[in-house]
């Protein structure tokens, strides 16, 4: 079934813009004046691949510079799973997506119930990978706020615990037994659930209120994580691409201890291929 899933004009030639439709992240690439669909949720640690580095047909994750080819879906490195590929089409300035029939390459299978197999054999769930994307926002955004991020540090690790584990997280939740996963309980059996019934959670929504969305994209730049783009925002203001530019500029930048050259030259190359 082939659903619009954004418009042309939004999708600039060697660029990626992420979609969520029916509970899916979907990735949408322009590659040359052809668009192509692929699953937007790295499997390694849930980064969000339309926000990487596009080049030719490969693009590669923010976080950990998994490489995946957006025409097939297929892993280009390190190889160990690859992503669901889903057929686009173009009717007027629409581009529509078909996320009921993907079709499967040779190291991955989609099965209709959400499900899929990994190319180490491994049956994992859509639903899960998205949960996990979810709980690494959560963490994002409590440090980046000032949250004390050793007590933070279990979101990340409990998503790659759920985007792995072999029964779907919803399916688990529905039976009362989200408790029988290490690390869920009290408040995180709440926030999960959540989750799952809602598509957000009062923590995120608490912390998040007083941050702009747009201090996210800081921490796909590779070598940044959360405390970093936490001292940026908290201590110099610092909320965007764009302000990180001027900062750049100004040196700000080079005066933030920890901060090298390399760093700074990573900085630059994001905000270059991201601002144009």
């Amino acid at each position: 079934m082939y659903v619009k899933a954004t418009t042309a004009d939004r999708v600039k030639s060697g660029r990626g813009l992420g979609v969520q439709l029916n509970q899916l992240f979907i990735g949408i690439y322009n590659v040359d004046g052809e668009y192509f669909a692929i699953g937007d949720v790295c499997p390694h640690m849930g980064g969000t691949l339309h926000h990487g580095w596009l080049d030719g047909c490969v693009v590669s994750c923010p976080l950990h510079m998994w490489e995946f080819d957006v025409k097939t879906g297929k892993s280009v490195w390190p190889g160990d799973a690859d992503l669901i590929s889903y057929s686009v089409k173009v009717e007027g300035e629409d581009i529509l997506v078909d996320i009921e029939s993907p079709p499967q390459n040779e190291n991955q299978t989609s099965q209709s119930d959400g499900s899929y197999v990994d190319a180490k054999g491994r049956l994992r769930w859509h639903r899960n990978d998205e949960l996990a994307r979810q709980l690494q926002m959560l963490y994002d955004i409590l440090v980046i706020g000032g949250y004390d991020e050793s007590h933070a540090r279990r979101y990340p690790q409990l998503a790659y615990t759920i985007s792995r584990h072999h029964e779907r997280i919803d399916a688990i939740k529905d039976a009362g037994r989200l408790t029988e996963i290490p690390g869920i309980g009290g408040i995180v059996e709440q926030i999960i659930t959540e989750f799952l019934e809602t598509g957000t959670c009062s923590k995120l929504e608490e912390w998040g209120a007083g941050t702009p969305h747009s201090v996210l994209d800081l921490t796909e730049i590779p070598g940044i994580g959360a405390k970093t783009v936490g001292t940026f925002y908290r201590d110099h203001g610092i909320d965007s691409l764009e302000a990180l530019k001027q900062a750049i500029e100004n040196g700000t930048i080079s005066g933030i201890k920890g901060i090298g050259e390399k760093l700074i030259g990573n900085m630059e190359r994001a905000i270059a291929e991201k601002l144009g």
